[in-house]
């Protein structure tokens, strides 16, 4: 059994009022899921030195599924840990043996929304894969705001301080 994990998923502020950063995609995804969030990302790791996290997700901006090295102080993201018994290593496992490298779901993210787009089996977009993940019911059609709001009553948001205990 892993120690002290914490299963966090980490939002992107999408919207210029919160993320000077926001890109116009990001603010055309909040524009039409209204929602705060562009993006997620299932931190699997975290430092509490340099406050950079380890990071599973797919993004367009990469082009599909990767690992990423994110630094949580730059107040672009809202941290919520969840409630699931996933622990580090299935997740590093579950990533690595069977989606890294896929590539990002553009169909699957507009199907998220409308729901007459259908997305790929073998592509993934952010939402969809940290749903799946964790083992969220439907995830192939949970937009960023969706998940969220799939863990609202049971997830806690989490702050940096937090996370160095």
């Amino acid at each position: 059994m892993e120690r002290n994990h914490k299963t966090i998923i980490a939002y992107y502020l999408g919207r210029k009022s919160e993320n000077e950063n926001a890109t116009l995609l990001d603010q055309v995804i909040c524009f039409f899921t209204k929602s705060r969030f562009s993006h997620v990302e299932l931190v699997y790791d975290y430092s509490p030195y340099s406050q950079i996290g380890l990071t599973w997700s797919s993004s367009s901006r990469d082009g599909g599924v990767r690992p990423q090295r994110i630094d949580f102080n730059d107040m672009r993201w809202e941290l919520y840990e969840v409630p699931t018994t996933i622990t580090k290593g299935k997740i590093i496992e579950w990533f690595n043996e069977t989606r890294m490298g896929a590539e990002y779901d553009w169909l699957g993210a507009l199907g998220a929304y409308i729901p007459a787009f259908k997305g790929s089996k073998k592509r993934w977009f952010c939402s969809e894969i940290v749903a799946t993940c964790l083992k969220v019911p439907d995830a192939d059609k949970l937009t960023p705001q969706e998940l969220f709001d799939y863990f609202k009553n049971v997830h806690k948001k989490v702050e940096l301080k937090d996370l160095n205990a």
